[in-house]
């Protein structure tokens, strides 16, 4: 990810970004169609934090931190935003 330039996946972080916006776009719905109440999220809202989160969870990856280190990470990046997903898909 870090020595991507130029290659295919020069864009990796962003396409994956794009890829869970349309996936979480279409959850979003289907909760909203079952009752649940969600909150309304612009696609650039949304793109905007998944771009946040994603970047989040592949920095120790980048840094190319050991094992033990990234699972912590990974643990702190998810008890950060979890909160904040959970609400914005109205389950509580």
């Amino acid at each position: 990810m870090s020595r991507s330039s130029g290659t295919k996946y020069e864009n990796f972080i962003h396409d994956y970004v794009e890829d869970n916006q349309k996936k979480f776009m279409e959850a979003v719905r289907y909760l909203r169609e079952k009752g649940y109440p969600t909150v309304e999220l612009s696609e650039e809202e949304l793109h905007m934090l998944l771009s946040a989160y994603l970047t989040a969870c592949f920095e120790p990856i980048i840094h190319d931190y050991d094992d033990v280190k990234i699972e912590k990470y990974l643990n702190t990046v998810q008890k950060f935003f979890m909160p904040g997903w959970l609400k914005i898909m109205g389950v509580k």
